[in-house]
């Protein structure tokens, strides 16, 4: 790394000092000597091998947003390479990182990573620890884990640690490092030459003098550094002046922001890793709910106060959004959000006059806001109450995150805004969708409910809010769907919740494992622990189970088993491929199972409440690609078990099996292709 970083990591900001000609050799040798002296070495260490550490650590990788400016960690042939100006680039360098980090290293980095670089473009992304440690598990994975098998154990000489700190001084370390840790500092002894001068002495932008730091420049970037540094000499004696717009500009291109958001009709997500970006839960946002927004008008919009906070304080408006906002730490970021607000032709910290809250307007507001008026509730959270439908951001904040001026033009016309938004426009025309609150005069309605924002978290609950404890989901006239961390389904685990109206059970899959894990009847869940530390804790609040599925998976292919297996997901050969709703807003979960030889077969089922009397289950399943001569097995689990000979597709016979109290089906397909069954169970 000392000899050459730009080889390993091209375009770094460690420029080559030493090279591996003999006469810097011994200089490299003492530095890292020197290094070394501070503190270590590292003693040994591997990651986890745990397949699922890995998947979660790879998920959440992708899911905060590490791979917008890194890029994939993994080779990936289905990312075809765009031209898109902020593609990410080759990751973590030509080397990938193997052999640099410790496991433990590495999460503590990643947890911090502003208390090591203070001014470094490494932000932190929010992370706990246990964050931390599965994303440097997955990444030392993926790279390879090379530490642990090192048995050379390095021995500091202390000769050449003395030698190698002068070293550190003479060779230009210093003039960039610090020590840190509380050890003595070193002063720098390196001058480097006149900026004003490079155009015409070369040093870094001359293309043979080895005498100066070598970076990763392209010719233009040598043109362009030349031109900026011409233009700059004239001001070298004088101040220059501020110029809000350059100064945005410039440090949104430093900091990389447009890796992730659209600013004046350039950058945002690159295509070849849009699908990367995912909501945390069942939102029903479109792209508004995944991906980070545009920075165009972000100053006319929000508040210089909240966009400080959002910069370097980890303010969050969106908790249903995987990835995350990176923190830079003051020293990076700076005066971006003044710049940002100038840049759009606001002054800082500046908004139209607010109107006065009276209770007249307090009550009008609440009853717009409310069931019986606008119904915002039914897409806005409000506090810690939920809304009736997808988790937008929350009404009780409004007035601290956004201008007042914005939010009066922005909701008279929503889509001259943020064009395909799926904020509804309700006032078309001189008259509100709502009439018979203040006259249905949008100016009167508008200040109405502003008021009722600026009353922040004592704002009383409009009506139709949930006012219970918790966040209980409540299943519409369609099913939900919520993908999330449930006690029956592990970390991947994906909860299936039926209205009333078409029998009230709901169901937890569990796509790790790849099986149908759990049935309960009453309340859906209790989405509180999905909003907890980003998504990780346990979902609850569960009604009463029905029923539960037996160990292991549901389909066996192959001769009648002895004993039905439990092991199941990836380690069993079963590999989960998602699942797709139809018109009714009902589930069908598709896996593969893989056979000997390389063969596979493809299973597609789909689970269901039968309304009644009493609670019954109906579970349908399509099993395809079965090779001639194998046979299809399930185990229908406890309960009352019937298959009607009208609900078997290709198959030759149906064989009731029991077992421990377990009732097992047995299907002889009459050819190669598809079998087709449909179990009912009774609880």
């Amino acid at each position: 790394w000392i000899t050459a970083p730009q080889s390993l990591e091209p375009g770094c900001g460690m420029p080559g000092i030493l090279t591996d000609a003999p006469k810097d050799a011994a200089d490299t040798d003492s530095i890292v000597h020197f290094l070394v002296s501070l503190g270590g070495p590292a003693a040994p260490e591997s990651a986890p091998k745990d397949p699922g550490t890995i998947d979660q650590g790879r998920t959440l990788y992708n899911q905060v947003g590490c791979i917008a400016c890194h890029g994939p960690a993994e080779k990936d042939a289905a990312l075809e390479p765009t031209a898109h100006p902020y593609a990410p680039p080759e990751p973590f360098g030509a080397w990938g990182g193997a052999g640099k980090w410790n496991p433990s290293a590495l999460a503590g980095f990643l947890s911090d990573p502003i208390r090591t670089h203070p001014g470094g473009r490494m932000p932190s992304m929010n992370l706990d620890q246990p964050q931390a440690h599965l994303i440097a598990t997955y990444l030392i994975t993926t790279w390879g884990d090379s530490s642990a098998s090192s048995k050379t154990v390095f021995v500091v000489d202390k000769a050449k640690a003395d030698a190698g700190r002068a070293a550190f001084a003479a060779r230009g370390c210093a003039d960039c490092h610090t020590l840190g840790l509380g050890a003595r500092e070193v002063a720098p002894t390196l001058k480097a030459k006149p900026l004003a001068d490079l155009p015409t002495t070369g040093g870094c932008l001359s293309l043979t003098d080895a005498a100066t730091p070598r970076y990763t420049l392209t010719d233009g970037d040598r043109i362009a550094l030349g031109a900026a540094i011409v233009q700059l000499k004239p001001l070298a004696k004088g101040a220059p002046a501020v110029a809000p717009v350059d100064d945005a500009y410039r440090r949104v291109d430093a900091l990389g922001c447009r890796h992730c958001h659209e600013y004046n009709a350039s950058g945002g997500v690159d295509p070849a890793i849009n699908a990367f970006f995912q909501t945390l839960a069942q939102a029903e946002l479109g792209d508004e709910g995944r991906l980070p927004p545009r920075l165009n008008g972000v100053g006319t919009k929000l508040r210089s106060s909240w966009l400080r906070q959002v910069l370097t304080s980890a303010g969050r408006a969106r908790p249903y959004m995987g990835a995350t906002m990176p923190q830079f730490g003051l020293d990076s970021v700076g005066s971006l959000a003044d710049e940002l607000t100038a840049a759009d032709g606001v002054w800082p910290d500046s908004d139209k006059g607010e109107p006065r809250v009276t209770d007249e307007l307090t009550r009008a507001g609440l009853k717009l806001i409310g069931v019986k008026g606008l119904n915002c509730i039914s897409c806005h959270v409000v506090g810690d109450a939920p809304s009736a439908g997808t988790p937008g951001p929350d009404i009780g904040a409004f007035a601290e995150r956004l201008r007042h001026e914005w939010w009066i033009n922005y909701v008279l016309a929503p889509n001259r805004y943020k064009p395909g938004t799926r904020m509804p426009s309700f006032y078309l025309t001189a008259t509100g969708s709502v009439t018979d609150v203040l006259g249905g005069q949008p100016e009167r309605q508008t200040d109405a409910m502003w008021a009722c924002f600026t009353l922040g978290k004592s704002m009383p609950a409009p009506e139709g809010v949930p006012t219970s404890d918790g966040l209980m989901l409540r299943v519409g006239a369609k099913p939900m769907v919520m993908r999330t961390f449930l006690k029956s389904a592990g970390s991947r685990g994906i909860a299936v919740g039926f209205p009333a109206a078409m029998g009230g059970i709901h169901f937890a899959f569990d796509a790790e494992r790849v099986r149908l894990a759990q049935a309960w009847s009453g309340s859906f869940l209790d989405a509180s622990g999905a909003w907890a530390a980003r998504g990780g804790t346990i979902v609850g609040g569960q009604g009463t189970d029905v029923w539960t599925p037996p160990d292991g998976p549901a389909i066996v292919i192959g001769p009648r088993p002895d004993v039905w297996p439990a092991a199941s997901g990836r380690e069993a050969g079963y590999t989960f491929r998602g699942y797709r709703l139809d018109d009714a807003g009902v589930p069908t979960f598709m896996y593969r199972i893989a056979l000997p030889e390389g063969k596979s077969v493809d299973v597609n089922e789909r689970f269901e409440p039968v309304k009644g009397a009493s609670p019954a289950i109906r579970r349908t399943f399509e099993v395809s690609g079965v090779p001639a001569g194998a046979q299809v097995w399930h185990n229908a689990g406890p309960g009352h078990t019937g298959i009607a000979a009208s609900d078997v597709s290709n198959a030759g016979a149906v064989m009731p099996e029991s077992s421990g109290g377990l009732r097992w089906w047995g299907f002889t397909p009459t050819g190669a292709g598809s079998v087709r069954f449909v179990v009912e169970i009774k609880p």
